[in-house]
């Protein structure tokens, strides 16, 4: 994540008590969603989070070495994406050809300095989800 979020577990009053969860990204504003996860335990661990890229490929990373890619293989980030220590995460592409350039100007893209994971399907630059949980009926 680049941006600090806190999330507050509650219970809403009313007729029936509703769980909610109250999330705040950075100094924005509150917003309260329904938790509707089966077990409080969820918020307090994730074992996985997926690598999404935008045309549809997926992989579940652990945080460490360990992935299964896009066929529900086990693999590693290395086999993934290199032998790079800090994969999956890459360099902005933008920013990395201003630096390989003979310019003394800065890149102007929107990236921010940030790092990007880029799929190793078909190169698009991926976000990180949380995984479905169980939730309520």
């Amino acid at each position: 994540m680049t941006r600090p979020v806190s999330i507050i577990l509650a219970a809403a009053p009313g007729p029936t008590t509703q769980a909610v969860a109250i999330v705040i990204v950075e100094d924005g504003d509150p917003v309260v969603h329904p938790d509707i996860t089966t077990d409080e335990g969820y918020w307090y661990q994730v074992s996985t989070v997926d690598i999404v890229c935008p045309t549809g490929h997926r992989l579940a990373w652990d945080g460490g070495r360990s992935l299964i890619d896009h066929e529900g293989e086990d693999t590693t980030i290395a086999a993934v994406f290199g032998p790079d220590p800090q994969a999956p995460f890459r360099p902005c592409r933008a920013c990395a050809a201003y630096e390989d350039s003979d310019t003394d100007l800065d890149c102007d893209c929107d990236c921010g300095g940030v790092s990007a994971i880029y799929c190793p399907v078909c190169g698009a630059r991926c976000s990180l989800a949380l995984p479905g949980t169980g939730t309520h009926q």
